[in-house]
């Protein structure tokens, strides 16, 4: 098993948007790394079968990524004003079960 924990990382948040000219909006950041990602958390487990012989080995593994299901948020997507913010999250947001193997020769 492998069980990772981070507190959230630190980010600089959009306050909201300012005109840059021919109707435009940009961004205008409030202070800088003045907020942190939710906290992350993670459980993954796995399982490993080795089969040794003269000729070969065979290494198979079953894996589930994210045990719990937890969805972690890696960043914020803003909408085009500036004035509604989106959670995006990490890619193994999702449980995600991995099986798979490998056969050396000798």
């Amino acid at each position: 098993t492998t069980a990772r924990y981070g507190t959230g990382a630190p980010h600089t948040p959009i306050t909201g948007a300012a005109q840059a000219g021919a109707g435009r909006l940009q961004p205008v950041y409030g202070a800088l790394m003045s907020e942190r990602l939710p906290s992350y958390a993670r459980l993954d487990g796995r399982v490993m079968r080795y089969v040794r012989t003269r000729s070969f080995l065979l290494t198979t593994f079953a894996e589930i990524l994210n045990v719990t299901g937890r969805r972690n948020v890696a960043s914020f997507a803003y909408d085009s004003t500036y004035t509604r913010r989106e959670a995006v999250n990490s890619f193994f947001s999702q449980r995600t079960l991995v099986v798979g193997g490998e056969l050396m020769l000798r």
